[in-house]
Parts: structure tokens; C-alpha cells; sequence
């Protein structure tokens, strides 16, 4: 048992420690190229609207072909995960405003799908009708339930698009591809009742540097389509390009300059020689910006279509339209769990049996539905749509409000004249009282039956969400309270980037000071250690002063360490100029560090961070050399680190080295043959697949992990914990659930899987089943750790209105 203790230990301090290197790196891939580097955090966005529901409008005859072929570009060139492709056919404008957002909130089903850390790179493709306003001469895409004559009421406006997407702060880039004009002509006659084209232009925000916009015509021209290839004129040329017929100068890139020059030549030539008509198309943004990379001299063969056609590669990806069903288009709401909770109260409170408010919609909801909207007089399909669902909500926060008033009024009348007589006993009442009012009131959606609204049903979102973040504060703070002086600065440390981030600039001071007050009572390592997590907060903040003050006083590797820490916080909030300084003075700290012993894993982390690091700013020579830098030191060390082999695959992997990840990898499995060992290793591997967003490869690596760990005796079952933390780490907590039930887990790999399961509940959204989880975990700081994780979560998806 001692001998199990202490490998248990050991492998706890090599994951400490890998992610004491790697936390301070917001690290990423850089753009894929075909068929060999994944681009696992990109996201894109394909709509295809060919079937318009008004009459006078007329198909866009190959939108959905269109739609089909660029997804097939993106998925096999790109090397987005199918899974990040947000496949639109017929989307009418309740779907577009909730995957893109609207003029109040740009926080849609887009965003949702944005890697927190930074660095997705996002498409966006549209195939279909554009519309000016005839009244403010804006341009519209047009939905395929919008009157192009009232485009200002039911279209969706191309300024916002822009905007939104130049919100996308997690973006690294984001191209736009439209195949659409927004004259209000047609190849079949005119959309809107003017009696010519109508001149409109959406400009692109000037801030908005990463984004980059390619249109398939200029001013009052008409889009074409290509009838012998069955695409629109813009998607056939825009694909020969893409798949490198636009690589004029050879060098394995193209640019977006050089597909416009493409689309210039031949395009344009086309429409001219074909329909005798101009056709130009557009370019706004970076022109130097790569959209496609050859892969050892070549690029991707852009696959055969014959028209009329549908290949087996497109069959496999669901090139056939999807159906535009009503389950469909609900999904496209993304409704939370909390929503549904409302919208099951709203059924209750109207007399329709939705079954238990649970959050989830199964038989018994899906036929109150159906029943709500046959009594409403709707298509009673059991599937809502946007208004149908804001409507059952508000009926839901009314319902809520008054059973969270009817709990405050029982409370007063349930009050004992002994209560009354007695001041303690009241003030104990009232507090409960308090407490179960607030707690009905967040299981309902809102903060308080006194939170003033405008209208009956309203609520205050922002009031709403500061209760609970408060309320998420107040649990960290009380943990903090119950750890001993070094875990009690990283608590305070970590609530005062929440409450900067809430805008409590009072509160973050005063945790900042609690956390300087613990720290100043350490010595040694430790007080290093302490003062580099408070410059590390400090420069999350944006207080880069006192955080380089602070890490100037930093002693050895510390200091280093603290370097990485602002060079990362100045990548974030987009200071470039500062990360390259602070990285430089980094790299030069790192190369002081000494060989031997301790400090060769420690150079070897600093220098994989590093290059995880320049990778991400697009310094590939630097990051090459880093990597060399700390595959040389870790080969120096006079222990076994495995963590920091697998820290530099990662490096590896997000630098497009698959190889010398691969590598690096296998080394990592060869530093110690025990079986043990290997299995730590392997959850380490896989923890790190599903940190670069590889879920199948995390997935191979822990079945590989699940092998080695069978016939292991009783004393070694809690492997099965390092496993199941780890299908937490991908998402999978139904099977986490099933793997820790092979075994009975105690103390510490107890603790650790259900920080695990807590904090890939709250990842993913489900910030109640995260509380509950965290509940479970006796360790004060890591169940801190998940009230600050389910703040933050609260305070990004916060919308404001």
C-alpha cells in the first residue's frame, strides 16, 4: 500500500507539473494543411438556402450543391472536425439569428461552438438570395421565410453579420465566403418591386483586422450560376482556387488575394463570355491572409461532382439536403438546460402535464407541447420555435416569481410568537426563509420575487447572472477560508479574475490584497511560488504594471515562469508587440536555467511552453528551435519526468510537427516499462489529445489505457480513477461513470474524478449538474476550483439586453 501511495503521489506532482508549464501558454495550431495537420478548435459555418416559401421568390437552383461542396472542402482540406460544422440547408431567419446572433447579442450558437482558450479559426459560407433595404439601403441575406420587399423587418441584416463575427474575441480568423448578390435582381427576374438594381454596401468593421470577406459580385451586378458545372458561378471558381489553381506563384499558399485574382480571370471571363453580363467579385480584408496549404508540394484533388449527381463521399456527409424539419430547426435554438426548465413550468402553470420539471424534453413534454400549441391554434409538431418557446419561458420566470413569493410569505406566517420574542431565533428564520426563497428562485430562472421588471415575466439578465456568479464567489471565498496559506492564494487570486471580469474592481483589489497577505507570510520556493500565481492574476487582469513589477523580484525559474505568464496575458488582450517582448525575455530567462537534475524538466517545460507559444503567433523557426531547446534538456534531466515528454508532443502536435509528437509520445511510454506507469502515461497522452480537441485519438489512447489496466490486482484498481478522470476530460461522463464503478475510489483519486466530472459538466454547460458534482468533493480547493470554474462559465454566456 506504501509502495501505491507513493506512485499515486509522484504521477500527482508530474500533472501539476505539466500544467504548471502549460496553463501560461494559450497555445495553437496553425492553419491546417490537407490531409495531415488537423484543425481541431476550427469552426465553420456552411448555409446552403435554395427553397424560398414565398412565391415570387425563385430557388437558388444549386445552393445546397454549393453548400455541400464547400463542407467538403472544409472537413477533408481544412481538417475541421465534422462535429464543428454547423451545416445549414433553408435556414429561415429564427436560425440564422441563433447560430450568428442578432443586433442585441452576438453570443449564438456560433460562438458557443469557440474553444474558450482562443485560437478557432472560423469560416462562414452562405450560397443564396441577398436583398438591399429599400428603406435604409442596407444589405440583407435573405432567409427563406423573409419578404424580400420588407428585408428591414424579416431579413437578416449583412452589417450585423460582420459585426458579430467581429466580436468572436476566441477567433484567430475568420473568412467569409458569400455567393450572393444583394442588388434585388436575379437570373429570374427581380426579388424586390423596384423597378432596377438597388446600390447597396456592407462595410466591414475597422476594427475588425482578422476578418476577411470574399463576395461573389460588386455593387449592382447579379450573381451567376454555372449551369454545365451545377454551382453558382462564384462556388465553382471559388473551389478551383481553393483546391490550388490559385497558386500562381508556387510557393504552396493561397492567399486571398491570389483567389481573388483567380475569380478576376476566369469568373468574371465566364459571365462575360457565358451571359453577357459583368461580374466581379469582391474583397474586403487582409488579401495576404492564407486560405489553402499545399501538403509536400501539392494540394488536395478537388473532387470530381457530375452534375446532377450526388458522389459517395458526398452521400457519406449528408450532402442530400437535411431535412428543414422542426426538430431541426429547435436544435438551432441551442435551448439550455435552465430554458427548458422554464418552458416545462410555463407548461405546468397552463394546466398542460409536461411531466417532472427536470430539463429535459421527452414523451411527456413533447405531448404537452403538442397539446399547447393545438389549444394556441399552431402546427402542433411537439417541437417549438423561437417564439413559440420566449413565450412559454416568460409564462415560466411569472410562475416562478410567484411560488418564490408564495415561500416568503408562508415563512412570515409561519412564524411562532416565541420567534417573534426572539431576536436570534427571527434573524435564524428570516435567513432561512431568504435561502429558500433564492434557491427556488435560481432552480426558476430568476434572482428574486423583488427584482423589478418592466412587464410581468420579464427578467433581468444581468441581475440574474451577477446573483449567481456572487453566489459562486462566496462558496470559493468560504473554501478558501479552509485551506491551508499556498492553496488559499491561488483561491483569492483566482476570484479576483472573476470579480475583474465582472467588474467588481473593489472586490478584485481586496482579494488581490488577501492573497499578497498570505503570500508575504511564506519563504523561500514558496513564497516565489505564491507571488508568481498573484502576477499571473494580475496580468489576466490587465495590471501588467504591478504584474511586471512582481515578476522582477521573482528568484531563478520562478521569474521565467512569470515572463511566460505576461507574454500569454498580452496575447490574449491582443498586445502583440508586448507578448513578443515578454516572450523574448522568457527564452533568454530559459536559456540561463542550468542542466542537470531538477532544472532540466523545468527548462524542457519552459521551452515547450514556449514554443507553444511562438507557434501560435506564427514564429515557426522559433518554435522549431524551442522544441530542439527542450527535447535537449529534457534528455539531460537525472529523472524520470514522463509529463514533461508529453508536454513537448503537445507542443509538437500544435506546432504541425504530428510526427515529433508521435515521437515524443512513445518515448514518454519508454521512460518507465511498469505497467502502472504506462497506464498514468496514457491518461496523460489522452488528457492532452482532448486538450488539442484529437477526441478520437483521446478516445484510442484510453482504450489502449483500459487494456493495460485489466487483471490489475485490488491494491492497483485506482488506475481505473486516473481513467475515468480522463473520459471526463473528453466529455464522456456517462462512460466515467461506468469505468469508476469497477472499482471503489477513496480520498484522493475520489476527489479527483469528480473534479473531473464537475468540470467537464460545467464546460460543457450544465453548471448546475457541475455544483451538484462538486458537492461531492471533499477537498476544499478543488471544489473552489469548480465554484470559480461555474462563475466563469456564467459570466461568458452572460447576454446583454
Amino acid at each position: 500500500m506504501e509502495k501505491k501511495r507513493n506512485t499515486v503521489a509522484k504521477w500527482s506532482l508530474l500533472v501539476a507539473g505539466v500544467w504548471l508549464a502549460l496553463a501560461v501558454a494559450s497555445v495553437r495550431s496553425l492553419p491546417a494543411a490537407w490531409a495531415q495537420v488537423r484543425d481541431p478548435k476550427g469552426v465553420a459555418v456552411v448555409v446552403g438556402n435554395r427553397n424560398y416559401r414565398n412565391e415570387r421568390v425563385p430557388e437558388v437552383s444549386y445552393a445546397h450543391r454549393d453548400a455541400t461542396a464547400f463542407r467538403h472542402y472544409v472537413v477533408e482540406v481544412l481538417g475541421y472536425d465534422p462535429d464543428n460544422v454547423i451545416d445549414l440547408r433553408d435556414a429561415d431567419q429564427a436560425t440564422l439569428e441563433s447560430v450568428f446572433g442578432n443586433e442585441r447579442s452576438h453570443e449564438g450558437r456560433l460562438w458557443r461552438y469557440l474553444d474558450p482558450e482562443g485560437g478557432s479559426d472560423v469560416v462562414v459560407f452562405y450560397s443564396g438570395h441577398g436583398v438591399p433595404g429599400l428603406k435604409d439601403k442596407r444589405s440583407y441575406l435573405l432567409p427563406v421565410n423573409a419578404d424580400p420587399d420588407t428585408a428591414e423587418i424579416n431579413g437578416y441584416p449583412l452589417d450585423v453579420l460582420y459585426k458579430n463575427l467581429s466580436k468572436l474575441e476566441e477567433a484567430r480568423s475568420v473568412r467569409v465566403f458569400l455567393d450572393s448578390c444583394f442588388s434585388g435582381d436575379s437570373d429570374r427576374g427581380m426579388l424586390v418591386r423596384a423597378a432596377s438594381p438597388v446600390f447597396v454596401r456592407a462595410e466591414l468593421p475597422e476594427a475588425m483586422k482578422k476578418l476577411t470577406v470574399l463576395t461573389a459580385a460588386s455593387g449592382q451586378q447579379l450573381a451567376s450560376w454555372d449551369e454545365k458545372a451545377e454551382h453558382g458561378l462564384f462556388t465553382h471558381y471559388l473551389m478551383e482556387a481553393l483546391y490550388g489553381k490559385a497558386d500562381r506563384d508556387g510557393d504552396g499558399k493561397v492567399t486571398a488575394g491570389e483567389a481573388k485574382r483567380y475569380l478576376d480571370r476566369h469568373m468574371t471571363r465566364a459571365a462575360r463570355r457565358t451571359f453577357g453580363r459583368h461580374q466581379n467579385a469582391n474583397l474586403s480584408g487582409n488579401e495576404t491572409v492564407v486560405l489553402t496549404l499545399a501538403l509536400e508540394g501539392g494540394f488536395a484533388t478537388r473532387p470530381v461532382f457530375k452534375p446532377g449527381v450526388v458522389t459517395p463521399e458526398l452521400a457519406a456527409q449528408g450532402s442530400a439536403s437535411p431535412p428543414a424539419d422542426h426538430a431541426t430547426a429547435e436544435q438551432a435554438l441551442g435551448l439550455k438546460r435552465e430554458a427548458k426548465l422554464l418552458i416545462q413550468r410555463g407548461l405546468a402553470s397552463l394546466k398542460f402535464d409536461s411531466g417532472p420539471a427536470d430539463g429535459l424534453f421527452g414523451k411527456k413534454t413533447r405531448g404537452a407541447i403538442k397539446a399547447w400549441q393545438r389549444a394556441k391554434g399552431f402546427r402542433a409538431t411537439g417541437h417549438l420555435t423561437a417564439e413559440q418557446a420566449e413565450a412559454l419561458k416568460a409564462v415560466g420566470e411569472e410562475s416562478a416569481r410567484e411560488q418564490v413569493a408564495g415561500a416568503k410569505a408562508g415563512k412570515e406566517r409561519g412564524k411562532t410568537p416565541a420567534a417573534k420574542d426572539d431576536p436570534a431565533r427571527e434573524a435564524e428564520n428570516n435567513k432561512k426563509a431568504e435561502d429558500e426563497a433564492d434557491a427556488m428562485a435560481r432552480a426558476g430562472g430568476v434572482q428574486s420575487v423583488d427584482t423589478p421588471t418592466e412587464e410581468p415575466g420579464a427578467m433581468s439578465a444581468d441581475s440574474s447572472v451577477r446573483a449567481e456568479v456572487e453566489e459562486m464567489l462566496s462558496r470559493a471565498l468560504a473554501a478558501a477560508e479552509r485551506v491551508d496559506r499556498g492553496l488559499a492564494v491561488n483561491i483569492y487570486s483566482a476570484v479576483a479574475e472573476v470579480q475583474a471580469e465582472a467588474g467588481d474592481t473593489e472586490g478584485a483589489a481586496r482579494s488581490i490584497s488577501i492573497a499578497t497577505s498570505h503570500a508575504e507570510s511564506a519563504d523561500g520556493l514558496s513564497r516565489d511560488g505564491d507571488f508568481l500565481t498573484i502576477a499571473r492574476a494580475l496580468a489576466r487582469m490587465g495590471d501588467f504594471r504591478e504584474a511586471e513589477r512582481i515578476v522582477e523580484k521573482l528568484r531563478d525559474n520562478s521569474r521565467c515562469f512569470g515572463l511566460l505568464g505576461l507574454a500569454w496575458a498580452r496575447a490574449a488582450r491582443k498586445d502583440s508587440q508586448g507578448a513578443s517582448r515578454s516572450l523574448l525575455a522568457a527564452t533568454n530567462c530559459a536559456d540561463d536555467v542550468p542542466d542537470g537534475g531538477v532544472d532540466s524538466w523545468t527548462k524542457a517545460s519552459l521551452f515547450s511552453a514556449i514554443a507553444g507559444q511562438q507557434a501560435t503567433g506564427g514564429d515557426t523557426m522559433g518554435a522549431s528551435l524551442s522544441i530542439s531547446k527542450a527535447l535537449s534538456a529534457a534528455q539531460t534531466s537525472e529523472d524520470d519526468h514522463v509529463h514533461v515528454f508529453v508536454g513537448i508532443a503537445e507542443a509538437q502536435a500544435r506546432a504541425g510537427d504530428a510526427q515529433g509528437a508521435a515521437q515524443s509520445i512513445s518515448r514518454a511510454l519508454a521512460v518507465n516499462g511498469e505497467r502502472r506507469s504506462r497506464i498514468a502515461t496514457l491518461t496523460l497522452t489522452a488528457n492532452m489529445y482532448a486538450r488539442l480537441g484529437n477526441h478520437r485519438s483521446a478516445r484510442s489512447t484510453i482504450s489502449r489505457a483500459k487494456s493495460l489496466a485489466e487483471g490489475l490486482s485490488g491494491d492497483d484498481a485506482y488506475v481505473w480513477g486516473w481513467i475515468a478522470s480522463a473520459e471526463a476530460g473528453i466529455g464522456d461522463i456517462d462512460g466515467a461513470m461506468r469505468t469508476v464503478a469497477r472499482t471503489t475510489l477513496r480520498g484522493h483519486e475520489r476527489d479527483s474524478f469528480f473534479y473531473s466530472i464537475a468540470v467537464a459538466q460545467v464546460k460543457g454547460g450544465d453548471t448546475q449538474a457541475g455544483i451538484r458534482s462538486a458537492e461531492k468533493i471533499t477537498s476544499s480547493f478543488l471544489r473552489g476550483s469548480v465554484y470559480l470554474d461555474v462563475a466563469r462559465r456564467l459570466l461568458s454566456e452572460r447576454i446583454s439586453k
